[in-house]
């Protein structure tokens, strides 16, 4: 079950999807597994959240000119 702050970053990531990506590749990486190294190619843009120890997600950002450096603090901002 995922916490509420899991949902607004996905939630959020979700509805920013097609500012950020140029495919339909809608697709949140699970890192409690392999952790931020082992989820996500090198050299590969990317948002990565952490709730706890061992447990966030990342998002590969496609276009990196479309993407608000800011889109974290926003989703943050969203949840007070």
């Amino acid at each position: 079950m995922e916490s509420p702050p899991m949902n607004s970053f996905s939630s959020g990531i979700d509805e920013a999807e097609d500012e950020w990506s140029q495919h339909n590749s809608k697709k949140l990486i699970d890192t409690s597994v392999k952790g931020l190294r082992g989820s996500i190619p090198k050299d590969f843009p990317y948002f990565h959240v952490e709730f706890e120890l061992n447990k966030g997600f990342v998002h590969v950002i496609e276009d990196e000119q479309q993407f608000k450096a800011n889109f974290g603090l926003n989703v943050i901002r969203g949840m007070l």
